[in-house]
């Protein structure tokens, strides 16, 4: 019978009980020396956990390499698995291979004999116990921290500072972040603005990925801690509503921004007969580039019958006449004396309030009980809570350009800001092939 030794030390073990593989090794050496075993190898994994073996590679290789007749050595349980399910997998595959475990500081932990085989797993279930207890422990620490505001990762966001466990505003680099997420909202060009930062900021320059992953899409940035665990984590550098608007943007994916070529209205075309957004793509003519869209369901995936592409040019020409008269409409509306719908609605919350009125001089008289009055003021105060919503006034982009020549405005504009314009106020152009619906 041949031994193999194996040795493993954490850096959490190595931290807080000082073991070291040196002496594991010692220990196992002297034992094969008292029982008149040769040692054919050794198997080391320094600094990793024991709760999985797919990060040990010397495990792995010496589970490779066990021959029939193999004795495999360590001086406890925890060196050779934490895990439950991957300590048994092992066990069997090496059961099969007529391959035997030993901890040779824990007499019952022999899988050569029926009795050391159930104590085995006895002794890995408490184990694997114990780790999943502490690793809850952790994290309801971690929580904790988190909804007193506190750091739990030694990075720092980009435009922050650590001071006190907390994070503070950088009062540099927290304009600097600023700055880019008012001109992601601008351009609405996550390409763009990520070329825009490294020219701006050439000793702080970013790689497209992180750029997304950390920064533009990381919700810290308005006050929220990735976790979900806490909305006023830290002072924000931009609003909800902004940062909201952003993920809004980057969620419509739109390809095309990453060329150089600009197309208008991508991310708001869109098909009438399937819903599908529609893709922008140009085709030469002499010198120049003319745009065209068409849906992705007919072009790539055949399922929609909607094969008519339409090109930018009239889909301009006809939502810059739509959105002046609908400027024009918005215009003509606000003139009006009196509404005639907010007149109905104060009319009714005002009849409501008397209704509210009535009931209670019926709880004083005694005619209602104590239940039947809190019933029915629960469903009148309702009332007049949904009136109080229709009540509120509807904000609509398009007051910003009342008294504004949009066309003479539009004309001044590049691609760029153009592309910005149309997404400000538009949510989706539909085309059904012949026809056109502007939702702004």
């Amino acid at each position: 019978m041949e031994a193999l030794l194996y040795t493993r030390v954490s850096k959490e073990d190595q931290v807080k009980f000082g073991m070291s593989l040196d002496a594991q090794l010692e220990s196992l050496k002297q034992y094969c020396s008292e029982n008149n075993l040769k040692i054919r190898n050794i198997y080391s994994d320094e600094g990793i956990s024991g709760g999985s073996i797919t990060k040990r590679k010397a495990f792995q290789s010496m589970i490779e390499e066990a021959k029939p007749g193999d004795i495999i050595l360590f001086t406890k349980l925890d060196r050779f698995s934490r895990n439950l399910l991957d300590a048994n997998i092992v066990v069997k595959e090496l059961t099969k291979k007529d391959v035997s475990i030993k901890a040779i500081n824990e007499d019952d932990i022999d899988t050569s004999t029926a009795d050391g085989k159930f104590i085995f797993n006895l002794k890995l279930s408490l184990a694997q116990r114990e780790r999943e207890k502490v690793s809850e422990r952790i994290n309801d620490v971690f929580a904790y921290k988190i909804k007193q505001g506190e750091i739990v990762s030694g990075q720092i966001p980009y435009g922050y500072m650590k001071k006190n466990k907390h994070l503070v505003l950088d009062p540099v680099k927290s304009v600097w972040m600023r700055e880019m997420f008012e001109h992601y909202l601008k351009y609405q060009s996550l390409v763009g603005t990520c070329k825009w930062w490294n020219e701006q900021h050439p000793d702080e320059t970013i790689g497209y990925t992180a750029f997304k992953n950390s920064r533009i899409s990381n919700p810290i940035y308005c006050g929220k801690h990735p976790s979900g665990l806490n909305d006023n984590f830290c002072d924000p550098i931009i609003s909800v509503e902004q940062f909201d608007k952003v993920q809004e943007l980057l969620s419509r994916n739109i390809k095309s921004i990453r060329t150089n070529h600009v197309y208008l209205f991508t991310g708001l075309m869109t098909c009438s007969h399937c819903g599908r957004r529609m893709a922008g793509f140009y085709r030469k003519w002499k010198d120049n580039k003319l745009n065209y869209y068409r849906c992705y369901n007919h072009t790539q995936n055949g399922i929609c019958d909607n094969k008519h592409c339409i090109s930018e040019r009239k889909i301009e020409e006809f939502v810059l006449q739509d959105m002046i008269k609908k400027c024009n409409e918005i215009a003509s509306a606000s003139l009006k004396p009196e509404n005639t719908d907010e007149v109905k609605l104060q009319n009714k919350k005002a009849n409501t309030e008397s209704k509210i009125s009535r009931l209670k001089d019926l709880y004083v008289d005694g005619v209602l009980t104590k239940e039947e009055f809190d019933t029915k003021y629960k469903q009148l105060q309702d009332e007049i809570e949904a009136i109080k919503q229709e009540m509120k006034p509807k904000s609509n982009k398009l007051l910003e350009l009342h008294d504004v020549d949009v066309k003479e405005l539009y004309s001044k504009l590049n691609p760029e800001n153009k592309r910005a314009f149309w997404r400000k106020y538009i949510d989706r152009i539909y085309f059904d092939g012949h026809n056109f619906k502007v939702v702004y």
